[in-house]
């Protein structure tokens, strides 16, 4: 491990709050981080936020489970403690599930803000004295009979508590349990409108319905409205967890209040505990206080308060001073103090106390001008740190009603009117300006990010894009960033890389080989504060069910939509700008890849050139033989022709010879004949036997000679036979050789085309490469 990393617990101690989100409906997270926040810097701790969403679902995103991977980002041994917010981030798991979840932990010490698995502490609020209080002001203080319950998720501890506190209760008032007055929600707004849609369309009767919490309530009490039901005449409506919305119903939302604020510290300080060594309870209740508003009641619980009186055993009047200070003082303090715990941060006792006894020497010992003036600056402190301010109308009407019994005369009783009136004006000012403020901020807070939103989302490559996340920071108050990146977003753990660093107003500059780092480290350790000190906010970014990296954020304003609405417009941005780099560098691939297809067609280009010039000339080649074959076979069809008359020639030679040799034998058989008649003659005969002599010689040199003719002609015959044979064959050789060198001039011609069209294939290549060269 990085020794410039890891956290020395003997110097500051570093917590960790894993939390669905910072913001939440109604809030509720939102002060579970403020009271973890306002414990670390009093504390001086430092501390990791993890908003990595509900684990495995959530019923407004399907997405958001991928949220979770920030869950695992860290290594444990980065920090101390674990806080987790166990009443919202497990809603939609087992109770195995989210056991195996915080062992993963294992061994840091863990406290749950809201149920948790066994072993691990637990900050609580008081189930069951929360739900009978709004029961018994159904039940007995309202009369009510049919009242519909909205359950939370089953498996959810709250949830099954809270229902199994309804049904006692339901059993106490001698009420049958009805299973058709039961909806199971998922303590989400939605549920709650489902739960009244359905008793209302199946004519289910009921005269009152009690939220699990007031999400459900609210979306019920809005379905109610819709439908034209009387609140609270015909139906009343109760919630639980006092969230910031419940007061801004029209009718207010009467709910138990939870203390969240105070559960956030109380988690905090546990762990604290935990990691010093001590140890810490299983169970840690704080209690619910029943709000008393107006759709259970139609006036709000403070206006009825304020007509109040209590009696004290010693009149105010006729108290000393000693009296007042050991006796009636700690009363009144301790009483008004409880009034003011609906503040986050309410003044501390010995504030309160000099409020009680301004108001009592201003009424009783006629001192004017001190009460206002400490309560001005009470309020004051409260705006600055953004608390209700009209809670302290609640003090104010503890104090009216303890001092006015003692007021007897004229001028008491002015004075305490006077100052009661005076004092309420004052908080109602001041709470008109708190609400102008707000709204001011909001206004320009809405502005702000929707700018923000605007410029990020047009910048279409990821150096403009940290450009726009840094004029965004700026604009925010936001000290610091850091924008990682996973190196390989199918396995997020393996390594990240930093794109964007931004500390102290100022972008910091690094090398690429010093950004990239194991993704467990968070940051890479030349950007780990050298003093150890940080309260960081780790938002995972994705897009869809895609990782990209994570954005952390140095924690400076307590407004957590800042935070989530710049981390959720950047996934969006974030993944643009990726594809738009992603297309940039496959067109920079493409030109390297058409510039070395260039260098492989130019080549190409003058091979084919040289191809065709070839070819042209071997077609003028081929054709003049094609002309030189044509007439060479024309001549050796005529010479056929000719050797087969010669043939028919000799033929008739042959037959002629024959003849002259039939007339040979005859003469010689005539000059035998001859001679043997001049033999006969005698002397007589002589001239006989000489033509007879004459006459055989003729006969034997015509038979000798018309043999050799015979042979002759013979010979001749059998020559020509072969050159004719030979003629043929030479004959079809050269039609042959002809219808050859047809088909290769064809063939020659197809070529020198497909050579053309390539060659103009191959120049319009060019021609779109170099257009689209000019274009980029």
């Amino acid at each position: 491990m990085d020794e410039s990393i890891k956290i020395e617990t003997d110097k500051r101690l570093t917590l960790c709050l894993l939390i669905d989100n910072l913001t939440g409906f109604g809030g509720f997270q939102k002060s579970i981080w403020e009271g973890v926040s306002s414990f670390v810097r009093d504390a001086g701790c430092n501390l990791l936020t993890v908003p990595g969403g509900s684990l495995e679902y959530s019923p407004y995103n399907e997405f958001e489970k991928y949220r979770n991977v920030a869950y695992r980002l860290f290594r444990p041994d980065l920090v101390d403690g674990i806080l987790i917010s166990g009443g919202t981030m497990a809603n939609s798991i087992s109770q195995e599930k989210f056991a195996a979840f915080c062992r993963s932990y294992s061994p840091l010490p863990i406290v749950s803000v809201g149920p948790a698995p066994e072993n691990i502490p637990q900050v609580l609020v008081d189930n069951d004295a929360g739900i009978r209080r709004a029961m018994a002001h159904l039940l007995r203080d309202h009369g009510r009979r049919r009242v519909a319950f909205i359950r939370g998720p089953e498996g959810n501890m709250d949830a099954d508590q809270r229902l199994a506190v309804y049904r006692e209760e339901l059993a106490a008032a001698g009420i049958k349990f009805d299973p058709e007055l039961v909806f199971t929600g998922d303590f989400n707004m939605p549920s709650g409108s489902k739960a009244a849609d359905h008793w209302l369309s199946q004519k289910i009767r009921f005269d009152a319905i009690l939220g699990s919490n007031d999400n459900m309530a609210i979306g019920a009490l809005q379905v109610l409205e819709k439908r034209k039901v009387g609140v609270p005449s015909e139906v009343m409506v109760c919630g639980f967890d006092d969230i910031e919305e419940a007061g801004a119903q029209i009718p207010s939302l009467t709910t138990v209040r939870q203390p969240v604020f105070q559960q956030g510290r109380k988690a905090a300080e546990l762990v604290v505990e935990l990691i010093r060594g001590g140890s810490a309870p299983r169970e840690t209740t704080l209690q619910a206080e029943l709000v008393i508003r107006q759709s259970c009641c139609g006036t709000s619980g403070a206006v009825e308060q304020a007509a109040g009186l209590i009696t004290l055993p010693i009149s105010l009047a006729d108290v000393t001073d000693e009296q007042y200070h050991s006796v009636l003082k700690t009363k009144i303090v301790r009483e008004m103090s409880e009034r003011l715990r609906g503040l986050h941060h309410p003044p501390p006792p010995e504030k309160v106390a000099d409020l009680v006894t301004a108001f009592f020497k201003e009424v009783f010992r006629d001192k004017a001008g001190l009460f206002l003036p400490l309560l001005e600056e009470c309020l004051r402190e409260s705006a600055r740190k953004g608390e209700e301010i009209r809670v302290w109308q609640e003090g104010v009407s503890t104090l009216q009603a303890y001092f006015s019994p003692d007021a007897t005369t004229r001028e008491r009783i002015r004075t305490v009117a006077a100052l009661t009136h005076q004092a309420r004006i004052a908080i109602g000012e001041m709470d008109a300006q708190c609400i102008l403020r707000d709204k001011i901020r909001l206004r320009s807070q809405t502005q702000l990010l929707l700018d923000v939103a605007r410029d990020l989302i047009s910048n279409f490559n990821v150096g403009d894009l940290t450009d726009a996340i840094i004029r965004a920071l700026g604009q925010t108050e936001i000290p610091g960033a850091y924008l990682c990146l996973y190196q390989n977003p199918r396995a997020p753990l393996e390594g990240a890389r930093v794109i964007m660093a931004y500390r102290d107003g100022e972008r910091v500059t690094f090398s690429d080989k010093e950004a990239s780092f194991p993704t467990r480290d968070l940051l890479p350790s030349f950007l780990v504060p050298r003093d150890l000190s940080f309260r960081w906010i780790l938002y995972p970014l994705f897009y869809r069910a895609e990782e990209l990296g994570y954005i952390l954020f140095d924690q400076q304003p307590q407004a957590g939509e800042v935070y989530e609405s710049i981390s959720f417009q950047l996934c969006s941005a974030l993944k643009g700008a990726l594809l738009v780099d992603r297309v940039s560098t496959a067109e920079r691939e493409l030109e390297e890849r058409a510039a070395h297809i260039k260098e492989l067609v130019l080549p190409m280009l003058e091979a084919i050139r040289e191809v065709s010039h070839i070819t042209s000339g071997q077609t003028a080649d081929i054709g003049t033989l094609e002309n030189l074959s044509r007439d060479s076979s024309g001549s050796v069809a005529a010479t056929l022709r000719k050797a087969e008359k010669m043939y028919e020639m000799l033929d008739r030679t042959h037959e002629l010879i024959s003849l002259i040799e039939q007339v040979s034998d005859k003469v010689n058989v005539v000059a035998i004949n001859t001679s043997i008649q001049a033999a006969h003659a005698g002397k007589f005969g002589t001239a006989f036997a000489v033509i007879a002599h004459e006459i055989r010689k003729l006969s034997d040199s015509t038979r000798t000679n018309a043999a050799e003719i015979t042979g002759f002609v013979t010979q001749i015959n059998e020559e020509m036979r072969a050159l004719f044979d030979a003629n043929q064959k030479t004959g079809a050789s050269f039609g042959k050789l002809e219808e050859g060198i047809k088909t290769l001039t064809d063939s020659l011609q197809a070529i020198s085309g497909r050579m053309t069209h390539l060659s103009g294939a191959s120049n319009e290549i060019l021609s779109v490469m170099q257009d689209q060269g000019e274009r980029s």
